[in-house]
């Protein structure tokens, strides 16, 4: 089964990874429980699994959950399959993707296109850029090609950061140095468990806003 969708280059690929509901479902439950089946009320895990409902049942708070719970598929009247190609088709067009094409790619009516579409572009619209990032955190520096900058050669400096649960941020900056990645880090975290970068001596004064650990890429 296909670790993750980024690996998919065409439509073609899309629709034979996405063929049946069931890849769908075991696909879903991977990206959703990569740890194991845990209830979304409560967070108990190893719920009991009701085979003849394809559910899950908390043994705890006893609520029955689907693998679709809570997401933009629960209780819809569309396949898995068209929504996983609709999804795959706004990610990977540059330009966007409109209902017409939805319609004509899918093979629904406009007015099912419209919703799926009004659906995802909803569902993408998270606050990650706007809640600070908490638990385990890791701190990286890239050079981002940009227009206009010819100090570094057509590209800029750019501080990101990313949390384990899927927060993420990044932030431009004249050059990477320590002040500037301790002062933009610190305005972004709020309750970490631990700050991971690389060996490079910028982080260094990281250990002053949480535990600090290194990944040596070297070894």
């Amino acid at each position: 089964m296909l670790q993750n969708a980024n690996q998919i280059r065409s439509l073609q690929e899309a629709r034979k990874e996405f063929s049946t509901v069931h890849k769908c479902q075991q696909y879903l439950k991977k990206l959703r429980w990569p740890d194991g089946v845990t209830c979304p009320r409560c967070e108990t895990d190893r719920p009991a699994y009701i085979k003849t409902r394809k559910r899950w049942q908390c043994r705890k708070c006893r609520y029955q959950f689907s693998v679709t719970a809570g997401t933009i598929f629960h209780r819809s009247k569309i396949d898995l399959p068209r929504w996983f190609v609709a999804i795959w088709l706004m990610c990977h067009s540059p330009k966007g993707i409109s209902a017409k094409q939805l319609e004509r790619e899918l093979g629904v009516h406009y007015e099912t296109a419209w919703y799926m579409a009004k659906r995802i572009r909803k569902a993408m619209k998270h606050d990650i850029f706007e809640r600070k990032l908490c638990g385990i955190v890791e701190v990286d520096d890239a050079m981002v090609k940009s227009d206009g900058n010819k100090r570094w050669g057509g590209k800029t400096p750019v501080v990101d950061m990313a949390s384990r649960d899927g927060g993420l941020r990044l932030e431009a900056v004249e050059r990477i140095k320590a002040a500037s990645i301790e002062h933009i880090v610190a305005k972004n975290i709020d309750y970490v468990k631990c700050l991971y970068t690389d060996g490079g001596l910028a982080y260094k004064g990281l250990e002053q806003l949480a535990p600090l650990k290194y990944v040596v890429h070297i070894k």
